[in-house]
Order: C-alpha cells, then sequence, then structure tokens
C-alpha cells in the first residue's frame, strides 16, 4: 500500500520567531509532508520572511484577520494530500510525528478519519518538561467526546482531508473550544485512532494562547451547550459536564450570574457523576488559587 500523503496547515499571527521554530520541526520530519501551508492571519512581513526561509512552503495571506479557525480553514481549501495535519505556530512537532501517522494510516480500517497522539508540554522559557497527555480512546468515540476533550489541541491532531470537507471545517463562531467541537462531529461519522508516542510539545508561556482568556472560553462552553443540546439533553451525563464547564469558566471570568444559572444542572450531577465531581473540584480548587495568587500582596522593591 502506497504512503498517505499529507498536507500541514499552520495558522500564525506576528510570531515569526516561534513560526520559525514550528516549521523547523516540520522540515526535520523522517517522512517530509506533501505541502506546507502557512496561513498568516495579520499580514505581517517578517511572517513571510520566515516561510521564504522554507523552500518550497507555501504562504497565503488570509483576506480578512479569522482567528485561528478562519486560518485553519482557509489552509485547509488548499490543501493537496489526503490527509491534513495541523500545527499551531506555538508548538514543536518531533521528528518522527509523520511518520508514525502514516503506520497508523496504513494499518487502519475504511472508516479511519482521525489519528492523534501523546503529546508533553513544555516552559517557553527553560525548554523543560513540564507534563506529558497520553491517548485513551480510540474507535468510534463520539459519546466520550462530547462529554470531555479526549484529544487535546489541534497540533496533535491528522484528519483525513475529505472527512473534514465533509463536516464544513472549523465552526467559526466559536471563539473557544473549537477542537472539541470539531471532534464531535468527526466523531459521528468516523473513526479515531492514536499513537501511543509523544509527538507533539506544546509551550506554556504568556504570549497569548487562547487557553488562558476565560471570557472566550466561556462563550466557547456555551456556544458547544447550545449547539449540542438535543445530544446533551438524551444524556444527563453529559449535560452535567457540559453544565458544569460552563459555572467553571463563568467563574472565572467573574460572570457569577452565569454560574447561578448553570449550578443547579451543575450540583445535580455532582451525585449521578463521581468523574464530575472531581472534575469541579478540581476546577474549583484551581480557580481559589489562582484568585489568592492574584490577591496576594507584591514585595516592595527598595530604592
Amino acid at each position: 500500500m502506497s504512503r498517505p500523503s499529507f498536507t500541514v496547515v499552520v495558522p500564525t499571527s506576528r510570531r515569526p520567531a516561534l513560526l520559525r521554530e514550528a516549521l523547523a520541526s516540520v522540515a526535520a520530519q523522517t517522512l517530509p509532508p506533501d505541502q506546507v501551508v502557512v496561513v498568516d492571519d495579520a499580514g505581517d512581513p517578517e511572517t513571510q520572511a520566515v516561510v521564504a526561509g522554507f523552500p518550497g512552503y507555501t504562504y497565503a495571506l488570509n483576506d480578512r484577520a479569522r482567528g485561528g479557525s478562519g486560518a485553519r480553514n482557509a489552509g485547509a481549501a488548499l490543501a493537496r494530500g489526503e490527509w491534513i495535519a495541523f500545527l499551531d505556530d506555538d508548538d514543536l512537532w518531533l521528528p518522527h510525528k509523520l511518520e508514525a501517522v502514516a503506520a497508523v494510516v496504513a494499518a487502519g480500517a475504511d472508516d479511519l478519519g482521525v489519528v492523534y497522539s501523546a503529546s508533553e508540554q513544555f516552559d517557553g522559557a527553560t525548554g523543560v518538561t513540564l507534563s506529558r497527555s497520553r491517548p485513551s480512546v480510540r474507535g468510534r468515540v463520539l459519546e466520550e467526546l462530547l462529554y470531555r476533550n479526549a484529544v487535546g489541541g489541534m497540533s496533535v491532531v491528522v484528519v483525513r482531508r475529505d472527512l473534514f470537507e465533509e463536516v464544513g471545517g472549523f465552526d467559526e463562531a466559536f471563539p473557544s473550544l473549537q477542537d472539541m467541537e470539531l471532534y464531535v462531529r468527526l466523531a459521528e461519522r468516523a473513526a479515531f485512532d492514536y499513537v501511543d508516542d509523544v509527538l507533539v510539545r506544546f509551550r506554556v508561556a504568556s504570549h497569548g494562547r487562547i487557553t488562558f482568556d476565560t471570557a472566550r472560553k466561556l462563550a466557547g462552553a456555551k456556544l458547544f451547550a447550545a449547539k449540542y443540546r438535543d445530544l446533551l439533553a438524551a444524556r444527563p451525563r453529559h449535560r452535567h459536564r457540559a453544565a458544569a464547564r460552563t459555572f467553571l469558566f463563568a467563574l472565572s471570568a467573574g460572570a457569577y450570574g452565569e454560574a447561578a444559572r448553570s449550578l443547579p444542572w451543575t450540583a445535580a450531577g455532582l451525585f449521578v457523576d463521581p468523574a464530575n465531581l472531581a472534575y469541579v473540584a478540581r476546577g474549583v480548587a484551581s480557580r481559589a488559587k489562582a484568585a489568592l495568587t492574584r490577591r496576594a500582596p507584591r514585595p516592595v522593591t527598595q530604592p
């Protein structure tokens, strides 16, 4: 069987130094991609210069700034490969990423649509590994992905291009949770599989990751609950988790009215779903710790 062809899509916006590192990790692949498309969401001359330093890579300027989802959709529209591999401009691939994915694709069933992998987080300043995340679900995984994002961020994901087009790509209305929402639609139609090996490194730093924008997280959680209202209503466990997600993000964003509205279903879930109890407890503890940190007096430096 011939090896699958890959298009790499890299969305970027005014982070040329990080982009150069990300593209270098693509150039170092033991199985080179067939196409690399970098979508610039800002029209930055430095970004264009970085891409020009990688011969054969395609630079595409968005007609309008559309955020990460819009940039990924724009890149996917230019894809020629059978599979699309996404890489955020602040993340890195290990050299055997595409080779390992290709082996899973070659051995996969006809309904295989998504391959993901283990990953690790590292300190962007020191390079020190902070944590690792291992994959745990494969096959037809809709139930699990409605409940939680069991896959991770987009840089671990490789998706069959015809499937991505069939579901309509990313829903650009989502300011956050775009990855989880896409995974649900993909899981409705195809099987998932994974490489149980760290293939991606996620950078942890204060350079504007959407992960840390609590207001956008809250908006994404509310949109997810609204879009999948019917599916969630038929699954009480899932409905409890969706309510708890909104509740925790509302607390973080200081939207206490929204938190109060989500509280009844969140509280009900604490009794019928032990996993949700642990999820809420961890979330409340984490947010309390963050609040105390923000309020702690700063030492005064003597002149």
